[in-house]
Parts: structure tokens; sequence; C-alpha cells
């Protein structure tokens, strides 16, 4: 696989406070003092789940929602990738880039 956009990993920000299990998460970005929580239930609690387990790729989210939502991954991808992209927007989430070159020592 090459390396780029679709090697980049997903993750909840450091400075992101969150709660709540199963079926309903609320977070809130602490970079912002005017924003307000968030709440993120059903397929949104499902993606929410995914990155509090590690993150990973666009791909791996979309594959473990899938799997939790009994469907095929080719069903979400798309709303995960959209989805993921608004909870950047809004600063919950950040999305790292992997290298495609090793730094020298």
């Amino acid at each position: 696989m090459i390396q780029g956009e679709d090697a980049a990993q997903w993750r909840i920000r450091d400075d992101v406070a969150w709660t709540g299990e199963g079926d309903r998460y609320v977070a809130l970005a602490l970079s912002d003092q005017t924003c307000t929580p968030r709440a993120l239930e059903g397929s949104a609690a499902l993606v929410w789940q995914a990155l509090a387990d590690g993150g990973g790729t666009a791909e791996q989210i979309s594959e473990r929602v899938a799997a939790s939502a009994g469907v095929d991954e080719s069903v979400v991808r798309e709303d995960v990738g959209m989805f993921l992209s608004s909870l950047e927007e809004a600063d919950l989430v950040a999305c790292d880039a992997t290298p495609t070159t090793h730094p020298s020592d």
C-alpha cells in the first residue's frame, strides 16, 4: 500500500474532554472556549467508539463501524470519511499523516 492520505491516522485530540459509552458520547473541544458539548449518538457513537479504541486510518475505522453495525464496509465508508472531517473541523479529532520517509539521525 502506498503511504499518503490513506495511511493518515485519525485520533481523538489530546485537548478534548469526553464521556459516555455504548450508543451515546458527549465531547467538548477544550481549545475553543466558545464551543458547546457535542452529543454523539447512533452511528456517530460507533465512529467515536472506534476512535476511542485507538483510532486508525479512515479505512480501519470504517471497518470497525461496519462490523459493529453489521453491514459491509463499503456501505459506511463515505459517511465515516465525511463524519471524521466534520469532527476535525470541530477540533475534536486530528488526522496525523504517516511520514513517507524516515528522518536521518
